[in-house]
């Protein structure tokens, strides 16, 4: 059954340039830091003055990068693909979600990358004969943010599409899809470049609604 994305949770507002530490406006060419947060349920989008930034709290952020404010009247411009911000973001989401993964690094199903239309932004197949022993859902309280869950599995599919990460296969277990993916050019062996991520069964529809939201979140092309 697929989720339903009712709402996505992210602050996209245009940016303040009112600096989140002092309060003070930054002014029409001068430089400044974004940054994404989690706060409550929901991914927020601050500005920084440079001698601020120096003093956030850099456990709290999931993404930054550095921008200029655009003169008076200078259209609004979204950044270019960045994979390397996409790169980190998806690192720091998986610190929250490890604790929801299944255990060790279980021989779910393999199946080869070209049956999955992850690249093309378009949910991932559910596996054809998954094990009914790993159908046993988690309890409720252990289920992680679903608005975290949905944006990992976006970010995994976008940098599936750059190829900074590799399909390896995909299997049900903890009542969940996960796709099981290896950083490009590393050894299957390898536990820290094998990452675990779970399918949260979107419609295409609704993938494209969190896709286009990451972008104003980030404003960057995606």
């Amino acid at each position: 059954m697929q989720e339903k994305v009712v709402e996505s949770k992210y602050a996209i507002e245009s940016p303040t340039y009112q600096c989140r530490g002092c309060s003070g406006d930054i002014a029409h060419g001068a430089s400044y830091f974004s940054a994404v947060f989690f706060e409550g349920e929901a991914f927020l989008r601050h500005e920084f003055c440079p001698p601020c930034w120096g003093k956030a709290e850099a456990e709290a952020v999931y993404a930054c990068w550095k921008a200029r404010r655009p003169e008076p009247k200078a259209p609004a411009r979204r950044r270019r693909f960045d994979s390397d911000l996409i790169w980190e973001f998806f690192l720091r989401l998986g610190k929250d979600l490890e604790a929801a993964a299944p255990a060790g690094d279980p021989e779910i199903a393999a199946e080869p990358a070209a049956t999955t239309p992850a690249v093309a932004l378009e949910p991932a197949p559910a596996p054809e004969s998954p094990d009914p022993a790993l159908e046993s859902p988690p309890p409720a309280s252990e289920l992680p943010p679903a608005e975290k869950v949905r944006l990992r599995f976006l970010l995994s599919l976008l940098l599936l599409r750059s190829k900074r990460l590799v399909l390896l296969g995909s299997g049900v277990q903890n009542g969940r899809e996960w796709l099981r993916l290896l950083e490009k050019g590393a050894e299957k062996e390898d536990p820290e470049a094998l990452h675990l991520v779970a399918n949260p069964d979107l419609s295409k529809e609704d993938l494209e609604k969190v896709k286009e939201s990451l972008g104003q979140l980030l404003q960057m092309e995606l």
